[in-house]
């Protein structure tokens, strides 16, 4: 979109995401334990990229397209209640909306609130930048002084909760309970310990300091192209990927992707990249 965008020399790139997303990504979101923040995950605006239907509900766009005869496709995966998002669609929110028909806009009222209160929050959070210093590839909170300045405890979780998803970027995995577990650590400064630890990252306490540092595998910058042929094995980075041919069904894949029979289709193997 963006080099689409570039070309046409255009300064916005509007998408289509609607009410009833915002609807189940706050759902989804709470349901994963997410922060206040992170309910009101979808943007009205970021950057060039704006969501102009994100208070429209979805079957009023649908009855506008239908009748002005204007075609539009539905992607077949979004009925695989495999997937959780799928599942709130499918599953929860018919039973939602069937006990609070107007819950969507109830919603998108919360949502806007969520968003007008975060920017007092991220103000606050900001202005305790000074206690965070970067070392290579570590993130060092400076415990110490953090907490003699006798902070309330809401604002001081926001502030470690956004210094260590701002640090890992993409997963938000910290629950009120382990905050607090770091807040209980603050007060001890003797000595390192490892006091939180999962594929993606670890934070250890380390005297004064708390240290937050990656600890999944690394991924290099070069791309692989590989064509789906079975019994082909090969390394990518760190990982040996199998892909075999199976004519059986499969009803729950849990360790895998799982692509359609399509002749001459080319993978393309890279590292995560932000959007």
């Amino acid at each position: 979109f963006q080099e689409t965008a570039q070309l046409t020399q255009s300064t916005k790139i509007a998408t289509a995401h609607h009410l009833d997303d915002l609807s189940e990504t706050l759902l989804f979101r709470l349901f994963k334990g997410a922060g206040v923040g992170g309910l009101a995950a979808i943007p009205i605006k970021r950057g060039n990229i704006i969501r102009p239907l994100l208070f429209v509900e979805k079957k009023s766009i649908v009855t506008y397209l239908n009748y002005h005869k204007i075609k539009f496709v539905v992607d077949l995966s979004n009925q695989d209640n495999l997937y959780e998002r799928n599942y709130i669609r499918n599953e929860l929110i018919p039973v939602i909306e069937a006990r609070f028909p107007n819950f969507r806009q109830k919603i998108g009222e919360i949502y806007q609130i969520i968003r007008d209160e975060e920017v007092i929050w991220d103000n606050l959070c900001l202005s305790l930048k000074d206690f965070i210093y970067h070392d290579n590839f570590d993130s060092i909170i400076v415990k110490k002084d953090l907490f003699r300045k006798d902070l309330p405890i809401g604002l001081l979780r926001r502030f470690l909760r956004k210094t260590i998803v701002d640090f890992q970027i993409y997963e938000n995995i910290l629950n009120m309970k382990a905050i607090d577990g770091l807040i209980a650590f603050s007060k001890i400064n003797s000595g390192n310990k490892e006091i939180f630890k999962n594929k993606n990252i670890e934070i250890i306490s380390s005297y004064d300091n708390f240290i937050i540092r990656k600890t999944g595998k690394k991924f290099h910058k070069t791309v692989k192209y590989v064509k789906l042929k079975d019994g082909l094995n090969f390394t990518f980075n760190d990982y040996l990927i199998k892909l075999s041919l199976s004519r059986d069904k499969i009803d729950k894949p849990m360790n895998g992707c799982y692509f359609k029979s399509i002749k001459d289709c080319v993978l393309i193997f890279r590292k995560r990249r932000n959007g």
